[in-house]
């Protein structure tokens, strides 16, 4: 099982990452980038990217002891692509990244003027879900104790998906954002993003850090 290392948030070189992230976005084609083929291996490569993603909990502060892991198990067959944890005040982050196609958000419908839900965007979605079950429900005892270094944790989610472009109408944007917005698990924020989304929140972010 994977272990959470700690790291500390180096400005200079998240700035490195965040512009070769840029690049990958605006690759050749702009266009589709494969979970396991692109992504992942980009963010293995990238410690420092990934770190900044646990400012999608805003309760995680200690970016000089930040701990981060890939294919990280929540339980069984359930791993977690990423995880960003403040142990000292016991906050995490989970993100579940998926592929960038044009149908990674939503798929044609024949005969309905709106479109269905991807695939993959219900799979991912699901899975989060599933990972707040277990963590909720095994508060306390030793393998959570043995992930987490603490016996009761607060987290967020993020869904990683699609790009921007996929979102080719207000209505369309209007509903996946709503979705993100709005929607709640056994009182777990779960965010939903672009990558495109995901960049320019970094980038932001990333300002804020450098004052």
């Amino acid at each position: 099982m994977a272990q959470l290392k700690t790291l500390a948030l180096s400005k200079g070189q998240t700035k490195a990452e965040l512009k070769a992230f840029k690049a990958l976005l605006d690759g050749p084609g702009k266009g589709d980038l494969r979970e396991a083929h692109d992504l992942l291996p980009f963010f293995d490569a990238n410690e420092h990217l990934c770190a900044l993603m646990g400012t999608y909990n805003p309760n995680i502060v200690d970016y000089k002891n930040i701990h981060i892991a890939r294919e990280f198990s929540i339980f069984g067959d359930h791993k977690a692509d990423l995880v960003i944890g403040d142990t000292k005040n016991s906050q995490f982050c989970f993100i579940e990244c998926e592929d960038a196609k044009e149908t990674s958000i939503v798929k044609p419908t024949p005969a309905k003027s709106t479109p269905d839900w991807s695939t993959r965007y219900e799979h991912g979605f699901s899975q989060l879900i599933d990972w707040i079950l277990w963590i909720e429900n095994n508060r306390g005892n030793t393998a959570y104790k043995g992930r987490f270094k603490s016996a009761s944790i607060q987290f967020n989610m993020l869904l990683v998906i699609g790009r921007d472009r996929d979102l080719s109408t207000p209505a369309l944007r209007e509903r996946f954002d709503w979705r993100s917005d709005s929607v709640v698990v056994a009182s777990k924020k779960v965010h939903c993003i672009t990558y495109d989304k995901l960049y320019l929140d970094l980038s932001t972010r990333l300002k804020i850090f450098s004052g």
